[in-house]
């Protein structure tokens, strides 16, 4: 009897994950923030500090579990389209939560009140916004400010 014995008959099917791009308002618990020197492989981007941090919607959320991420190049003084750079994206994320930084000193002292917070963000997709090499939408969000209750992570094995 041969390995592929089991092939006889059978037709492959694509794998899918299951988890596309959602749409939602809710509370969402910071797994971290943090600011991390580049370790890839991209020149561009080698010498580079990236501000980061991991949202997990909250319990009672349509999408519990499922995450959220930021990753700003903070070194990259480049403006974007509407003028502003990463860093003053990343002012402005602050400023929404009640805090402000000057410095780095200062900007780490609001990472860290921030890794306690619960936030209200609006998760949302965009035909605007797709992966280059899939052309699917990415999954985007925007923080809107402090969530009211604390949040709880939900039960069980979080997706990704």
């Amino acid at each position: 009897m041969s390995m592929f014995d089991g092939l006889s008959g059978y037709k492959p099917e694509k794998v899918t994950d299951g988890f596309q791009p959602f749409k939602e308002k809710g509370s969402a618990i910071v797994n971290y923030v943090r600011i991390e020197d580049y370790q890839g492989e991209k020149e561009e981007f080698k010498g580079s500090q990236f501000f980061r941090y991991e949202l997990v919607m909250a319990e009672g959320c349509d999408n519990a579990g499922r995450r959220l991420w930021l990753s700003k190049n903070i070194t990259n003084e480049k403006p974007d389209k509407k003028g502003k750079t990463n860093m003053q994206k990343v002012a402005d994320v602050m400023f929404t939560l009640g805090l402000e930084f000057t410095d780095m000193d200062s900007l780490r002292i609001a990472m860290e009140k921030v890794s306690e917070m619960t936030l209200e963000v609006n998760a949302y997709h965009s035909d605007n916004f797709k992966d280059e090499k899939t052309g699917i939408n990415i999954q985007c969000h925007s923080v809107l400010g402090i969530a009211g209750e604390k949040g709880k992570l939900p039960e069980g094995e979080a997706p990704f």
